[in-house]
């Protein structure tokens, strides 16, 4: 297997980290460019599995917050008596009294994590399953349908008790849609699962300094998660870099890496880009000769009066994808997102998951041509040419502090702004596209 997309640009060359380090990126074609994405993916340390590590946070890293789940509903006066489910027939476009019939379709996932190889991944799981309560509920007091995005460790967690059980049932008959989320090897936080062999998954973990342990197949991850939904088919296969991680199963997905508003193939990130949530059209490719579907979403914890402009921008017939993570930082602005939409869309008239936007044909179908759905990479290779995992960095605090082992890249440096690699660190040298190493400021240069 070769890389086929060693996508950093000249411009943008001071993102790169040095092989072998934690990475989930989304590539593209060399000329569409990776647009602005500071945030995390950026600012949220939620997802970072390990404090130490400089991996991306973004789609998905562990979470670590101990904080506890953010509470408030937004203020509204919805009580659970109006609780309802959109209408999803024939008509479900026509907009209720009160929703604002110039507004796009939205849909919004909710990433749940896997805390593997954490030493307190129960109660890391735990604590994810309490704020995750708390945002169902939400949605469902405001008529919004919620995409649940589960790992592997979610549904083992959930079989284990009756009473999450039958919480479970609850959220499925509300008509929130039960999808998979996957951290593939080059994830700053693996799940455990791959779609490569037991020793390449392995020695791409050793390569990476990590340890977690190899828990099975694709087949053996969708297995688990056929528990809760036999009928699966959406989801965020962490596949933006890599389509050997998106189990045969899951034909809806929501993490291509490429844009669903500009040229099929033209790569955008989810982190700092909330153009990235405008879906135009549907990207269709086929990958082990199966049909897939991707939509595209942002990362609206990360800007979200940004999401919210952009929401504000798009035609009636279009769709905005948003994702949040089951985390209390997360739910922090997971909240007044509700809030906004539900002000604009009182019944929930325009809220779809990620199945009935495909499923209903709400877009128009754009091909992906052959070449943008890669096919995976070698152990120890860095598939990205030096972005780190999630394809951007986090941002700096405002005294212009970072992790540990990365540095606040200075104006007027394109990546001023974030926290990069700090390239004097063992094992984190320079990729070729940017090979020097500046020992003054510890960021990689031409």
């Amino acid at each position: 297997m070769k890389n086929l997309f060693m996508l950093v640009p000249a411009a943008a060359a001071v993102l790169g980290l040095g092989a072998c380090s934690d990475s989930s990126t989304e590539t593209g074609r060399a000329d569409g460019g990776l647009q602005d994405r500071g945030a995390t993916d950026a600012g949220d340390q939620s997802d970072v599995s390990d404090p130490s590590d400089v991996s991306y946070p973004g789609d998905g890293g562990q979470m670590t917050e101990d904080g506890g789940p953010a509470t408030g509903d937004g203020g509204s006066d919805i009580g659970p008596e109006d609780a309802g489910t959109p209408d999803t027939g024939a008509d479900a476009g026509t907009p209720d009294v009160g929703t604002d019939a110039g507004i796009p379709y939205f849909f919004i996932a909710i990433h749940n994590e896997p805390f593997h190889g954490m030493p307190n991944q129960q109660q890391q799981l735990a604590d994810s399953y309490g704020i995750l309560e708390q945002m169902i509920e939400a949605a469902d007091q405001r008529h919004i349908k919620l995409t649940l995005m589960f790992s592997a460790q979610w549904a083992d967690y959930i079989m284990a008790d009756a009473g999450r059980q039958a919480d479970f049932a609850v959220w499925k008959g509300k008509g929130h849609e039960v999808a998979a989320h996957h951290h593939g090897v080059f994830h700053g936080g693996w799940d455990g699962y791959s779609g490569y062999p037991k020793d390449v998954a392995l020695a791409q973990r050793a390569c990476q300094g990590k340890s977690e342990g190899y828990l099975g197949t694709l087949a053996d991850y969708i297995g688990k998660l056929k528990q809760l939904n036999p009928d699966i088919k959406a989801g965020c296969a962490n596949d933006e870099q890599d389509k050997t991680e998106i189990p045969d199963e899951i034909v809806n997905d929501t993490c291509s890496g490429y844009s669903n508003h500009q040229a099929p193939g033209t790569q955008e990130s989810d982190g700092n880009a909330p153009a990235k949530g405008k879906n135009e059209f549907v990207l269709a490719g086929e990958y082990k000769g199966i049909k897939r579907n991707w939509l595209a979403h942002y990362q609206a914890y990360q800007k979200r009066q940004d999401a919210e402009a952009a929401f504000s921008s798009m035609a009636a017939g279009h769709v905005y994808g948003a994702v949040f993570h089951s985390s209390s930082q997360n739910a922090a602005e997971f909240h007044p997102y509700l809030e906004f939409l539900h002000a604009k869309d009182p019944a929930g008239a325009r809220s779809r998951t990620v199945s009935e936007v495909v499923d209903q044909q709400l877009l128009p179908e754009q091909t992906l041509p052959a070449e943008f759905i890669n096919t995976g990479f070698d152990a120890c290779e860095r598939p990205d040419g030096g972005v780190p995992d999630g394809g951007q960095p986090p941002l700096c605090t405002d005294a212009g502090e970072c992790p540990p082992k990365a540095v606040c890249c200075p104006e007027p440096l394109p990546c001023a702004g974030k926290c990069m690699p700090d390239c004097r660190e063992p094992g984190q040298p320079c990729p070729p596209q940017v090979p020097n190493c500046d020992t003054l400021t510890g960021l990689c240069g031409p």
